[in-house]
């Protein structure tokens, strides 16, 4: 049960690698003028997106100490350090969240008018999509650290 839960949570972190490359496309097809927040929120996604994929190459990993046999030393490296690795995609998906407010994208839209308005509305849905994702693998590692304990408790 705990390789389940393993590769949900690798799928979850690929998925929200997949969303942030879509978002990073979405902030690139913006209009040609020049704008401070979008290039902050750009490079707010970048570093996002360079720190994803450590943390889905821990939960690979930690699906591959669940093998024959079974190394649950491993296992609980690999996952702690896929949490390490979660923790600071999520605190800067936070960080993002908070800095480039929603509203202030939607003001922002509003006064230069014109594509931003399209622009900053489809840069927020994707904004959201991304904000789920970041919820779903956080769950995810919850489930796997709940099956490595239970399988901590079985040995």
């Amino acid at each position: 049960m705990a390789k389940t839960a393993l590769r949900e949570l690798a799928r979850q972190l690929e998925v929200l690698n997949d969303e942030l490359s879509a978002l990073h496309v979405t902030i690139g097809d913006r209009p040609p003028d020049e704008a401070a927040l979008v290039d902050q929120l750009e490079d707010a996604v970048l570093n996002l997106m360079a720190l994803t994929p450590k943390a889905l190459i821990n939960a690979r990993e930690a699906g591959d100490a669940i093998g024959t046999p079974v190394d649950p030393a491993q296992l609980r490296r690999s996952l702690t350090a896929c949490q390490v690795s979660f923790q600071r995609v999520d605190n800067s998906f936070e960080a993002v969240y908070l800095r480039h407010r929603l509203n202030e994208l939607v003001r922002f839209a509003g006064t230069h008018g014109g594509d931003w308005v399209p622009w900053a509305n489809t840069t927020i849905e994707a904004i959201e999509r991304c904000r789920e994702d970041v919820s779903r693998v956080r769950n995810a590692l919850t489930v796997c650290w709940q099956e490595a304990a239970e399988f901590d408790r079985m040995r």
